[in-house]
């Protein structure tokens, strides 16, 4: 496998590791705000943490494709 590839499939990891990080974050800012829930806020936090499953999904592709092309050269 090139270089090229194994550095894509790197960054795709921490990518998806700082992914990781935010939403751990964002939980815990979810869970110890003291705001009144609105439609508006939820509805961002909901479109922020779809983003986030949807990006997670794509890299997890990312690095999945990045294996099976290492195991496919051994």
């Amino acid at each position: 496998m090139s270089q090229k590839r194994m550095d894509a499939i790197a960054a795709a990891a921490f990518k998806a590791q700082n992914i990781a990080t935010l939403l751990i974050w964002a939980g815990n800012a979810a869970g110890q705000t003291c705001f009144e829930p609105t439609v508006e806020r939820m509805g961002l936090y909901g479109h922020a943490i779809q983003w986030a499953g949807e990006e997670l999904s794509r890299l997890s592709d990312e690095i999945t494709t990045g294996i099976e092309g290492l195991e496919g050269r051994s």
